[in-house]
């Protein structure tokens, strides 16, 4: 059995812990010489407010080669990927039967202008008559077009490059059926390139031909010329194509995403530089000079322009932060603008 006073002993520790875990420490305030450290202002600015769209990268000149006549493929030689310059044999046809036609015309022709020649040289004798010797030349202007015709259509067995290109696709083998209309390969040149992009039809009215207008690439910004807007809207996306023509010098390959900046109303922001926001895992923070100490403030960015980062929400203009706060530097800490 326990005594009174032993069960008071066992309490009094007890009671001490819960005493000594209900105390709160209060955090220390970073200490020692306070930081030297440069200041940024929070500019407020009034500027177009900008939409970024997404777009995709085409080349200018594309062809879609298909055969004209129909013939079994016997010589394509081309893949994906490979370069052809204009005038090149992309696909050779086999069809005996053009080249037949060609023969017999050419035959004929010649059949025609001997039918002629003998009725001029009876006409100069006298033993032949003018009507024979129109008759005569009809033939042989007939013949020629006949064998102009049947040359045309040898010639469409051997389908050529239009323009110096790429292979972007192909759709036939050697030893496939061609038929007229048929898609055999795609082309894409590769001296120039513009940018497809959908606008919504509620700012088409903000963009015009010869706009200069910002298109975002991976090896970074360049500007784009505005040179053809559609007529009118898709009714399904309620969107209007537009093309902007890129600089030679573009680095970009076709199909490459990129997004394009569009200008709308002016309207007011606040911008600081890049450098003066810290991002911390998923956070973004910066740290406002006040009183002689940083304070940490969480912030919420937008669009970056030359250098400069768009302030959402967090900061309000004239407010002084440090230009580039290092991981060191802690809330509340002392700080000293540098001059």
């Amino acid at each position: 059995m326990i005594t009174p006073h032993r069960v008071s002993l066992v309490l009094i520790p007890v009671l001490t812990l819960f005493v000594g875990c209900g105390r709160h420490e209060k955090q220390a305030a970073p200490s020692g010489p306070p930081l030297r450290v440069a200041v940024a202002v929070v500019e407020q600015v009034e500027e177009p407010d900008s939409m970024a769209l997404p777009g995709t990268v085409r080349a200018v000149d594309r062809a879609v080669i298909s055969a004209k006549v129909a013939g079994t493929i016997s010589d394509l030689p081309w893949g994906l990927g490979q370069h052809v310059q204009a005038g090149v044999v992309l696909v050779k046809l086999s069809a005996p039967e053009y080249a037949a036609q060609v023969s017999r015309a050419r035959t004929q022709l010649e059949q025609a202008e001997r039918e002629l020649a003998r009725d001029k040289s009876l006409s100069e004798r006298g033993a032949g008559t003018d009507e024979a010797v129109r008759r005569g030349a009809e033939q042989v202007q007939s013949a020629k077009a006949a064998l102009a015709e049947a040359e045309a259509m040898l010639s469409y067995t051997e389908i050529r490059a239009p323009f110096d290109a790429r292979i972007t696709a192909r759709q036939a083998y050697p030893g496939d059926m061609a038929l007229p209309g048929q898609t055999l390969l795609t082309l894409e040149g590769e001296g120039s390139f513009e940018v497809e992009v959908a606008v919504p039809e509620s700012s088409i009215a903000n963009v015009k031909l010869g706009d200069q207008l910002p298109v975002e690439l991976q090896a970074g910004r360049v500007n784009a010329t505005v040179a053809e807007i559609a007529a009118g809207a898709d009714v399904a996306s309620r969107s209007v194509m537009v093309k902007l023509r890129l600089a030679a010098d573009a680095r970009v390959s076709s199909g490459q995403f990129v997004r394009v900046w569009f200008a709308g109303p002016a309207v007011k922001k606040l911008r600081v530089p890049v450098g003066a926001i810290n991002v911390f895992g998923q956070m973004e923070r910066a740290f406002v000079i006040s009183d002689g100490k940083a304070n940490l403030r969480l912030v919420k960015t937008g669009e970056r322009v030359s250098g400069k980062v768009a302030v959402l929400s967090g900061l309000d203009a004239g407010e002084k932060l440090v230009a580039a706060p290092t991981a060191a530097l802690r809330d509340g800490q002392p700080v000293e603008v540098q001059p």
